[in-house]
């Protein structure tokens, strides 16, 4: 019966101790100027190109905050196709990232962003003769959760990819047309505020 009891209080005294850490609010003097981030993600890309790909990426990005409602973003991806040809493609896009809280001063710190810039693929990403560079951008909601004042975790970022990719027209020898692929994205990592 104390073995039973003494679990309980254990358990009791964790469950409070975790409930105190997530609900504790951050002070306002902690909020970032600047974030830096680094994360990997994966995207299941499907076009006219290649049937499908599974890309993983190296995800950095960095975050000017100019107030506690809006920021500016700005993020370089570099993928990998592991699927069967191993290509590679590099994003570079810059765009708005909104807090979908009027105070950034809880743990917990949800965002919406839209950010957009160029695509470059190589010719084995395309499954073409051709590299290529065009227009990408992406929309998502993520969270970050502060776990001290310089660091924070990114368990989700959820993003809408929109990548233009080349149609490759084995006729002429050329990729002029293009395809906008859709697809989804999964991204996490490790926030460092300044």
């Amino acid at each position: 019966m104390i073995r039973i009891g003494d679990s309980i209080m254990r358990g009791a005294i964790l469950a409070l101790g975790l409930a105190v850490l997530f609900t504790v609010p951050a002070s306002a003097q902690d909020l970032s100027k600047v974030d830096l981030f680094a994360g990997v993600s994966f995207a299941h890309v499907t076009g006219p190109s290649e049937p499908s790909l599974k890309v993983y990426s190296g995800v950095v990005s960095g975050t000017y905050n100019v107030n506690d409602f809006l920021s500016w973003t700005g993020e370089l991806s570099l993928s990998k196709d592991v699927t069967s040809n191993g290509g590679r493609s590099e994003t570079l896009m810059f765009g708005p990232k909104v807090a979908l809280t009027l105070h950034k001063t809880g743990r917990f710190l949800p965002f919406a962003q839209w950010i957009f810039g160029a695509v470059h693929t190589g010719a084995e990403f395309n499954g073409t003769p051709f590299a290529s560079t065009d227009f990408g951008e992406s929309a998502g909601v993520g969270l970050d959760v502060i776990v001290t004042r310089h660091i924070a975790i990114r368990p989700i970022e959820a993003d809408y990819l929109f990548l233009k990719q080349p149609i490759y027209d084995p006729s002429t020898g050329t990729n002029d047309a293009s395809f906008t692929e859709k697809s989804f994205r999964y991204t996490g990592g490790i926030v460092f505020r300044f």
